[in-house]
């Protein structure tokens, strides 16, 4: 790893923001679940880019791992 300290470098406020993303790591690994999200079917329809009525069918295969939640299934 490189680290580049230029004169105009504010080393105190990166020192900060990097405790800031260290504390935010520890409390991911502490806690897997605020890693899981959910979701819906018309969010999948927009990530891979088809019709809302494509993502049911995907959603609707035995293979395809998803869940009823409410009314509604989620990925």
């Amino acid at each position: 790893m490189t680290v580049t300290v230029k004169t105009d470098t504010d080393i105190e406020l990166n020192i900060k923001k990097l405790d800031e993303m260290l504390k935010k790591i520890e409390l991911l690994e502490n806690d897997k679940s605020k890693m899981l999200r959910f979701v819906t079917i018309s969010e999948f329809a927009k990530i891979r880019n088809c019709s809302i009525a494509t993502a049911q069918r995907i959603f609707r295969q035995k293979s395809f791992p998803s869940e009823r939640v409410s009314e509604s299934k989620k990925l």
